[in-house]
């Protein structure tokens, strides 16, 4: 099933999409195959179609995740909340190949000025959302949580990242 897209929009899958398509009329699309693992947990594999027969595996849906096409259509994002702890958000540039994509959470835990000491992956609830596209090159977001230690204290750090310069800028 293909969606109408407004550029720039969020679209949560699973749900009744199966097909996101970039806003710049090229075919180029992300989709998912519902598959369920014999254990009964979803594993549902998600794909970038080129729209000329060229088809990769790009994620593993697990619980849930948003998809948004930047306004020009050569870049996504897409925003995996694969566990109750964890979140992290990869941002998908178009090439002539197929597609390739970074994940901001591995970003950011190489760019100073990350959330540190018990603010950290796997030993908090640490989240990494992207928000929204400023332009084709620049997505808005933010790391947000909070610590499983004593004394536990939450956090956000609002960010922006560059898709041309792959680098992370933190926001006041």
């Amino acid at each position: 099933m293909e969606s109408p897209l407004k550029a720039g929009s969020k679209v949560l899958i699973p749900g009744t999409v199966h097909s996101v398509p970039s806003p710049d009329g090229s075919g180029a699309r992300i989709f998912y195959r519902e598959h369920t693992s014999p254990d009964g947990s979803q594993a549902s594999p998600v794909f970038y179609d080129d729209g000329h027969a060229h088809i990769q595996q790009i994620a593993t849906l697990q619980r849930h995740m948003e998809i948004s096409w930047s306004h020009d259509g050569k870049s996504a994002f897409l925003e995996d909340n694969w566990g109750s702890n964890v979140a992290d958000c990869y941002v998908l540039t178009r090439t002539s190949s197929g597609i390739a994509g970074v994940s901001l959470l591995k970003q950011i835990q190489r760019t100073p000025g990350h959330p540190a000491g018990a603010e950290v992956p796997f030993r908090s609830h640490y989240y990494v959302h992207c928000k929204a596209w400023t332009s084709g090159r620049q997505v808005v977001g933010e790391v947000e949580g909070y610590t499983d230690t004593q004394p536990s204290h939450a956090f956000n750090r609002q960010f922006s990242y560059d898709v041309h310069k792959h680098r992370i800028a933190w926001r006041r």
